[in-house]
């Protein structure tokens, strides 16, 4: 019968899925099989065994077909969680020139009504026309033009009839539907007194508590004024590795400077054994939890090996120019018109020349982050900002003359790297590329030097040379000039950054202190403020049920950022 297949549909392809994940279980290891394969004694196929025997079966599923064949995989789950597609289906598209994807959700969503009866497609629906979305209309007479008019048409006849037949079997249904898609949702407010309550007359708290209040009002007001927390899990998760690698690299840090030991002149047996000394002390706050479990110790040897990756190359990084780490750690206090915070910058680089004194500012993430202008502008990403104008008013005090030449987010980790690639095969090479700092830096060929003396040559003019850069996204090209992906701001440009964040500062303190509270979750480019948020359940936020998010304008163009800045301070908002 299968001979014979014209046409077949694989549904769920979805990573862990198809081909299914084996878990980790057992009680026999790789090197265990082996001591049982030598004596003859069968067992049943090891994980990679097992691997190779679902990809086999799955290239002859692949192959069955004689005409068509239909792949199709979820991009969200039943719990709401993002769905990956399976790795194969990157591999066909790689194998297959023009092959592409189709999206059918929620273009044709109605073609899709599923087993909760036409309920999402039908807020879907409705949420586009109380939004007043419209397709673009076709002049021109073509039989493209025509072929898309006709599907319109289609897929607004069949929208009405799930509309009309979700109307009489679900009433109640469709009323709360209408109600989420068209109600005007009046700003949800605590009264000033309220707030002062919570609060106080003067805020306390920190950037990310900012950051917070401009990713939802809502979840701000549940964490930081109800205080509400999730239950806490003896584990070890993300919160708690990012810990553990912080307070590792300033056990290092604050060890080498003990020993008056600068980055530059580092030996390598002394940097291993500080390494351990730092991993010991970071680990000791943990106790056994890092010892409770397979899990929990595979962790912590993981932890040791990203740790040492981590401390290997802010090493070549700071060695390839002239920086020298000099605070770690460094606390700072801020106090604004409505806000006071405390906050601690992870490291500060200086380099002193000719009674100057520059700055570089790195903040450690755990996970994967860049500096992206048009978050700043939204008061999404403000950290990066406070910490830089809080690490140049440290540099600067007693009148001393300093300048900013960069800040950068540095991701704690040891990645892999393909070397089937284009470019160098050196895998190191490929790594320390991965491992740059993101973020702008300072305009100009001498302030770049600082950071990579290989930028510029013995004249000081950036080098005639295809040249990238191993510390951040910088590089150079033949004809002597910057490539396209090197991130440089003026002097000026720096300085609108920190004022605008410190108005910025100003104006949600203040929303705080009225009592603002609104569910208005942000969605910016594909992400938004509820995709790891736990006050979901609280909030009731559902865009199956009409709610909209607030959406936010992706803005690609820098230019047009600067100049919303500039409107910004002028306009006083």
């Amino acid at each position: 019968m299968f001979n014979s297949v014209r046409a077949l549909f694989l549904l769920g392809c979805n990573e862990g899925i198809i081909p299914a994940s084996k878990g980790d279980g057992g009680l026999l290891s790789d090197a265990d099989r082996s001591i049982f394969a030598e004596n003859a004694i069968e067992l049943s196929p090891t994980k990679r065994e097992s691997a190779y025997l679902n990809e086999f079966y799955l290239y002859l599923n692949l192959t069955k077909p004689t005409e068509r064949l239909y792949l199709s995989y979820h991009r969200m789950t039943a719990d709401k969680k993002p769905g990956r597609p399976s790795y194969f289906i990157s591999k066909l598209l790689k194998l297959f020139d023009g092959l592409k994807i189709r999206d059918m959700y929620p273009g044709d969503v109605f073609l899709l009504p599923g087993s909760d009866g036409g309920r999402r497609a039908a807020a879907d629906i409705l949420r586009t026309e109380a939004e007043g979305k419209s397709e673009t209309s076709e002049e021109e007479d073509s039989e493209e033009a025509r072929e898309r008019a006709r599907i319109k048409a289609e897929r607004r006849t069949a929208a009405e009839q799930l509309l009309y037949e979700l109307s009489k079997r679900a009433p109640d249904t469709y009323s709360r539907l209408l109600d989420g898609a068209f109600r005007i949702a009046v700003p949800e407010r605590i009264t000033a007194e309220n707030a002062a309550k919570l609060y106080g007359d003067t805020l306390t708290g920190s950037v990310t508590m900012l950051e917070t209040y401009a990713r939802c009002a809502f979840s701000h007001f549940v964490k930081y004024g109800l205080r509400l927390e999730e239950q806490a899990e003896y584990e070890v998760g993300n919160a708690e590795l990012g810990n553990i690698y912080h307070k590792a690299l300033e056990c290092y840090c604050v060890a080498l400077k003990a020993q008056n030991i600068r980055w530059h002149d580092v030996e390598p047996e002394t940097r291993r054994t500080l390494e351990e000394e730092a991993l010991s002390e970071a680990f000791g706050e943990y106790g056994d939890v890092l010892e409770d479990s397979s899990r929990n110790s595979y962790i912590k040897k993981r932890v040791a090996r990203v740790l040492k990756r981590t401390i290997d190359t802010i090493e070549i990084q700071v060695r390839a120019g002239e920086f020298e780490p000099e605070f770690f750690e460094k606390g700072f206090k801020h106090a604004g018109e409505f806000m006071q915070f405390e906050g601690r910058i992870d490291r500060m680089d200086t380099f002193e020349k000719n009674g100057k004194k520059y700055l570089r500012v790195v903040d450690y993430k755990s996970g994967k982050k860049d500096f992206e202008l048009d978050k700043l502008f939204y008061g999404l990403q403000i950290q990066l900002a406070v910490y830089m104008r809080e690490g140049l008013k440290e540099i600067s005090e007693g009148g001393r003359d300093a300048t900013v030449t960069g800040m950068y987010y540095y991701n704690i980790d040891d990645p892999l790297v393909d070397l089937s690639e284009g470019g160098s095969t050196d895998a190191e090479a490929k790594l320390r590329n991965a491992l740059r700092m993101k973020g702008p830096s300072l305009d100009g060929a001498e302030m770049l030097s600082l950071h990579d003396t290989e930028l510029v040559d013995e004249t000081g003019e950036y080098r005639q040379v295809r040249y990238s850069s191993p510390v951040i996204f910088a590089g150079t090209t033949k004809d002597g000039k910057l490539t396209a992906n090197t991130k440089v701001y003026t002097g000026e440009q720096f300085g609108k950054i920190g004022n605008y964040t410190e108005e910025k500062i100003k104006e949600n303190s203040a929303g705080i202190l009225k009592g603002r509270i609104e569910i208005d979750p942000f969605e910016l480019g594909g992400a938004n403020a509820c995709t790891y948020c736990p006050y979901g359940g609280i909030c009731g936020f559902d865009v199956s049920l009409g709610s909209k998010y607030r959406r936010l304008k992706k803005i690609t163009s820098e230019d047009e950022i600067w100049q919303r800045i500039d409107g910004a301070k002028s306009s006083g908002k």
